[in-house]
């Protein structure tokens, strides 16, 4: 891992992940305004 690359996920979440081949990337944002 490069260094810095911990910064840029600071503050995400994962709430649940799988590793599969044959699906679409799904990713949902909830933008709470803040920043």
């Amino acid at each position: 891992m490069t260094p810095g690359a911990d910064a840029v996920w600071a503050g995400i979440q994962v709430l649940n992940a799988e590793e599969r081949s044959n699906y679409p990337l799904a990713l949902n944002v909830d933008d709470l305004g803040e920043g």
